[in-house]
């Protein structure tokens, strides 16, 4: 089991490790610290156990959906509960156990994107159609309104891809010039 300082920013579901955070101003026992871990579909709560006068988060994430997590680090006791750190961490799939005929890795963006531009194309499927942007099914945006979103969706994507570093952008090209 790995063991951490801090939450990982991804981790794959079912994977189980430990988040030691020094105890400082705020020792363990006296205190204990409170991981609250929250998405759309699922909620995590896990209080921490002292190990000397630090605290041991144990993470077992073989419950948690697949996707993205907002956390909060809480510190608990004597004084009551104290936000002292908050992110974003990311549930990625255990690939080994996932069926394949449900399986769809692309992200939201991809996704939203593909069916806003088979909306614009005049291909899109029912699904595709139902699909709520914004709060609005796509079938019910204008063909104006469609360009717009994609743009956005566009937008989206590529700070994905840059901020996972699987984009063209930004490469060095080497060259030599002739003395």
């Amino acid at each position: 089991m790995e063991i951490y300082s801090s939450i990982p920013p991804k981790f794959v579901v079912g994977d189980r490790f430990i988040v030691e955070i020094p105890g400082g101003l705020y020792p363990a026992p006296v205190y204990s610290i409170v991981l609250v871990l929250i998405s759309s579909s699922a909620k995590q709560t896990i209080t921490s156990t002292a190990a000397g006068s630090n605290h041991r988060l144990v993470i077992d994430t073989a419950t948690l959906p697949p996707g993205r997590y907002d956390y909060q680090l809480q510190r608990a006791g004597n004084g009551g509960g104290r936000v002292f750190s908050q992110g974003k961490t990311i549930a990625r799939p255990d690939l080994a156990t996932a069926d394949p005929a449900t399986y769809d890795g692309r992200t939201h963006a991809e996704k939203v994107l593909e069916a806003i531009e088979a909306a614009i194309e005049g291909r899109a499927s029912k699904t595709q159609k139902s699909q709520i942007v914004y709060g609005v099914e796509i079938q019910y945006y204008s063909h104006e309104q469609l360009i717009g979103v994609r743009a956005r969706y566009k937008s989206e994507l590529l700070g994905e891809r840059v901020a996972s570093g699987k984009t063209g952008l930004f490469k060095t090209i080497y060259s030599r010039f002739p003395a």
